[in-house]
């Protein structure tokens, strides 16, 4: 083999090293610079059917670890459908405790008004273990969160990005 060859070989292989080693224990750090890094952590979670909600309650929730920079947070569902006609639904994100962002939707005709939904936000993340939390905290008639079925797997859940020195 000739140098160059043995150099791009060489860089190949210190690539894929330096991959597995950036592997957080909570995450994954996908990409490094002079202004930092960014992990990423996920709970979503697949389902074959329906789940349905007619009362406050908690739908999901996650504990992560901060390294002192920004995070994204996103709540995402893939269906969010009213069973009912003149229902509504009001959703919030909650980071260690404190409302960051909700989601409000009715429905005038009930069912196929159905579709994906996401709340997003922003947040200082200090250094240590942290909270995030999807609740319903208002609600009329009966939602599908998420609508599903064995043909038609939906995925619900948090995804959290954080952008660190």
């Amino acid at each position: 083999m000739d140098r160059r060859t043995v150099l791009i070989a060489f860089a190949g292989l210190l690539l894929v090293v330096l991959l597995l080693f950036s592997r957080e224990a909570n995450g994954i750090t996908v990409g490094g610079s002079v202004t930092g890094r960014t992990t990423m952590i996920d709970n979503l979670a697949a389902h074959d059917s329906s789940v349905f909600v007619s009362d406050v309650q908690d739908l999901d929730a996650m504990t992560l670890e901060c390294r002192g920079g920004r995070a994204s947070i996103v709540w995402y569902v893939g269906d969010l459908e009213p069973e009912y006609d003149m229902t509504g639904i009001h959703i919030g994100v909650y980071f260690d405790g404190q409302l960051v962002g909700s989601l409000l939707k009715g429905g005038t005709t009930g069912v196929y008004e159905d579709g994906p939904a996401e709340i997003r936000a922003v947040v200082d993340c200090s250094p240590g273990w942290h909270s995030v939390l999807a609740r319903v905290y208002e609600i009329s008639g009966q939602w599908d969160v998420p609508y599903a079925n064995a043909n038609d797997v939906v995925r619900r859940g948090f995804v959290v990005t954080e952008v660190w020195p």
